[in-house]
C-alpha cells in the first residue's frame, strides 16, 4: 500500500519508491534488534529475514500490478487512437 500511496503522488518515479521501500523495510529490520540490544529486552520484535521476503514480495507484486495497468492503459490510448 505504501508503494501505491507513493506511486499515486509520484508519478514517475516507481523504481526510486521500490528501491527506497525495499531499502526502508531492511533498515526497519536491523533497527528492531539494535533497539533490542541497547535497551536489552524485547520492546519491538526481532530481527527476522522472513519480514524482509515479505516486504519485497509486495513491492515485486505491486511492481507488476502497476506494470500490467501501464500496458494495459497504453494499449486502450493506442487503439482509442487508431
Amino acid at each position: 500500500m505504501a508503494a501505491a500511496f507513493l506511486h499515486f503522488l509520484f508519478k514517475k518515479g516507481l523504481f526510486i519508491i521500490i528501491i527506497f521501500l525495499a531499502l526502508f523495510g531492511v533498515m526497519i529490520e536491523y533497527l528492531q534488534e539494535l533497539s533490542n540490544k541497547i535497551t536489552h529486552s524485547r520492546i519491538h520484535g526481532r530481527f527476522d529475514i522472513e519480514d524482509i521476503y515479505a516486504n519485497i514480495k509486495g513491492l515485486l507484486l505491486y511492481s507488476l500490478v502497476a506494470l500490467l495497468f501501464f500496458l494495459c492503459s497504453r494499449g486502450y490510448r493506442y487503439v482509442r487512437v487508431k
